[in-house]
C-alpha cells in the first residue's frame, strides 16, 4: 500500500475501511501483535499525510470484545447497527475527533503543509 501511496499525492478521500485481526491462540496476542499493527497503521496515516492523501473518517468492525475496547480507547466511537451487519462498526471522524490517533493524524498533516 505505502508504494501505491506514494503514487498519488493530492487526493481527499471522505472514508476509509480497516480490519484488524489478532490470533487469540497466542499468548499476550493483544499486546505482541494488535499494538504492532495499530502502531504500523497509524505510521501508514502519517506517511498518506506526508503525501498530502488526506482522510476524513475511518471505519472499522470488530467481532472480538478486546478489538471493540481498543476501538474506543484510540477514539472510535460504536456506529448505530445497520441491517446486515455483522460485527460491531466503529468510526472516527479525523477532522473532528478529540482522540490522541486523530491528533496524531491532524499535526502530521499541518506538518506536511507548512513544509510545502
Amino acid at each position: 500500500v505505502g508504494q501505491m501511496a506514494a503514487k498519488i499525492r493530492d487526493v481527499r478521500l471522505p472514508d476509509i475501511y480497516i480490519g484488524i485481526a489478532t490470533r487469540q491462540d497466542v499468548p499476550n496476542h493483544t499486546h505482541r501483535f494488535g499494538f504492532r499493527l495499530i502502531s504500523g497503521f497509524l505510521d501508514f496515516l502519517d506517511e498518506l499525510a506526508t503525501q498530502n492523501i488526506l482522510i476524513r473518517r475511518i471505519y472499522a468492525v470488530s467481532a472480538e470484545p478486546d478489538g471493540q475496547k481498543l476501538s474506543r480507547s484510540i477514539g472510535f466511537v460504536e456506529q448505530p447497527a445497520q441491517e446486515g451487519d455483522l460485527f460491531p462498526r466503529f468510526m472516527i471522524d479525523l477532522e473532528h475527533s478529540n482522540s490522541h490517533f486523530a491528533k496524531r493524524y491532524r499535526e502530521a498533516v499541518k506538518r506536511t503543509k507548512e513544509i510545502s
